[in-house]
């Protein structure tokens, strides 16, 4: 199985913040050379509630 990561995402109220919905992308997708952008489908209980944009770029660091 290969792992995901689950993105949350709220909108901002004055006296709590409520849950817009979630996304679940596997981590592979998110392993590109090269900047990637994609839509992600929010889900809140069963149901579609809105999109979310994310960009994405894998970036190795040498180790010296």
């Amino acid at each position: 199985m290969e792992d995901e990561v689950k993105f949350t995402v709220f909108d901002k109220d004055v006296l709590r913040s409520d849950i817009v919905g979630a996304a679940i992308l596997k981590v592979g997708a998110l392993c590109t050379a090269e900047a990637k952008k994609r839509w992600l489908n929010l889900y809140h209980q069963g149901k579609e509630t809105g999109d979310l944009l994310i960009e994405s770029m894998l970036i190795t660091l040498d180790k010296d």
